[in-house]
């Protein structure tokens, strides 16, 4: 994916809320992005707030450190559960 901005966000949005309305437990693997803008951030707090509403808790995993800058100045890695990678996830 490389970015997650402007351009790539409504797609990775739609992903994400597709996959919980079909109640599937969300698990967004962010390994491949490099970068992300505040309308990235806006795609996770969306599939965030609809996953909460139907009892789902989604999860990031492979979370680079500009990512993870990202995330903590918008105070989401507080919200999020984020895993440093696959083998952190339980059940994976």
């Amino acid at each position: 994916m490389g970015e997650v901005n402007l351009n790539t966000s409504p797609r990775a949005r739609d992903q994400i809320l597709e996959l919980i309305r079909g109640q599937h437990p969300v698990l967004v693997d962010l390994t491949r992005v490099s970068y992300m803008d505040s309308s990235g951030l806006a795609a996770l707090v969306a599939g965030l707030q609809l996953a909460r509403r139907q009892g789902l808790e989604p999860a990031s995993v492979g979370v680079g450190q500009s990512i993870m800058r990202v995330l903590r100045l918008a105070w989401l890695d507080k919200v999020f559960t984020i895993y440093a990678g696959l083998q952190e996830v339980p059940g994976a």
